[in-house]
Formats: C-alpha cells, sequence, structure tokens
C-alpha cells in the first residue's frame, strides 16, 4: 500500500454509520460504512471541531 498522509478525523464520526465523502469528480460523492473509511485511512480521531461557548 502506498504510503498516506497523515488524516484526523473528528470524534463525532463514531456517531454515524454511514458517511459520504469525495468520490475524486467534481459532484461525486460516494457512501461507505465509516468505520471502514477510518480502518483503511489509518484515520487519528481526535475532538478537533469544538462548540464554542457562548
Amino acid at each position: 500500500m502506498e504510503d498516506l498522509q497523515k488524516l484526523y478525523a473528528d470524534e463525532k464520526i463514531g456517531r454515524f454509520e454511514t458517511i459520504s465523502i469525495s468520490a475524486g469528480i467534481r459532484g461525486l460523492q460516494t457512501l461507505l460504512a465509516a468505520k471502514d473509511y477510518l480502518k483503511v485511512r489509518r484515520a487519528h480521531v481526535a475532538a478537533i471541531a469544538l462548540r464554542e461557548e457562548s
């Protein structure tokens, strides 16, 4: 497998069974299981999108 750039996904990805990602062509999306995406991309899951307190 080729070397992949590091990928970080927000921890909220775990709330979704299925996610939509770009298929590499403008306007084309593909659906896949979030767990499979994280596994294949070897993503680092972290709290990166924080809600601001008002």
